[in-house]
């Protein structure tokens, strides 16, 4: 019966003596898992970091090529019709020109389109409405039914 009781008191000396070493095991392991999920934690946030800042500076230079195209686009408007989009202003809206044919002058007069392309050249037009047989009436010519007509 001794010898029982001394395998049984041995048996849970040993139990006792792995059941500390388990427990230790396990606080060791434990604190292996939380510092490996601590350390994908801060791996994830950096990640994320890096991720955002790679989006924030593609964002900034996607903004800042938009900028440059519509610039461009701006530049090569203005560039096409720069005769019509001035940036001072002309101080006149619009005013009228009676142009002679070539045929009727003489041999150094220039014809109306070659006028007409010189004005926008210089950019002193932006537009031309030609009107062809245009009937003009003057006030010394008509007479309103009063004595005091210029005649």
């Amino acid at each position: 019966m001794e010898a029982a009781r001394k395998a049984a008191e041995l048996k849970q000396k040993q139990m006792a003596e792995r059941i500390v070493k388990e427990k230790a095991a396990f606080v060791k392991a434990k604190a292996r898992r939380e510092k490996a999920a601590a350390d994908a934690l801060e791996q994830a946030k950096k990640e994320y970091e890096a991720e955002m800042l790679a989006r924030r500076e593609k964002d900034a230079a996607q903004v800042e090529a938009h900028k440059k195209m519509l610039a461009d686009k701006k530049a090569a408007f203005e560039a096409s019709f720069r005769n019509v989009w001035g940036s001072s202003v002309s101080g006149m809206s619009m005013f009228t020109v009676d142009i002679e044919p070539k045929e009727w002058g003489e041999k150094d007069w220039t014809s109306i389109e070659e006028t007409i392309v010189g004005l926008f050249k210089k950019t002193l037009i932006s537009d031309v409405r030609d009107f062809v047989d245009i009937k003009r009436w003057y006030k010394n010519d008509i007479n309103y039914g009063s004595t005091n007509v210029n005649a």
